[in-house]
């Protein structure tokens, strides 16, 4: 997270975020689980630690894809945009003028 310097993380206890999603895991094949009393409380309690580990889990993907996406375009502009310098012949002593030209301008002499 070091390319997000501006991103400040809340601290959650992973011990508590571990446990709501392992009641998660276990209630999707043991239904009546999620309804235990017991379960309930300590659903409750972990809740907010498990919220913060998802948020953060969710945004470090969210970083990576448009660090990704940065990447390509960087790439893909950089190959599309290279000038082309062309010389034409002249009178001058380096051989005269010099003109930029890129491939997504076609200049027309003027």
């Amino acid at each position: 997270m070091a390319k997000h310097p501006g991103r400040q993380l809340i601290e959650y206890n992973r011990f508590n975020a571990f446990v709501y999603q392992l009641t998660e895991f276990i209630g999707t094949f043991w239904p009546k689980f999620k309804r235990k009393p017991w379960v309930r409380k300590i659903r409750t309690y972990c809740f907010l630690d498990w919220c913060e580990w998802k948020a953060q889990l969710t945004m470090k993907d969210v970083d990576d894809q448009i660090d990704k996406y940065h990447e390509r375009m960087d790439r893909d502009l950089s190959e599309e945009f290279n000038p082309v310098f062309e010389e034409e012949p002249g009178d001058g002593p380096l051989g005269g003028p010099m003109r930029l030209r890129a491939s997504w301008k076609i200049e027309e002499d003027i």
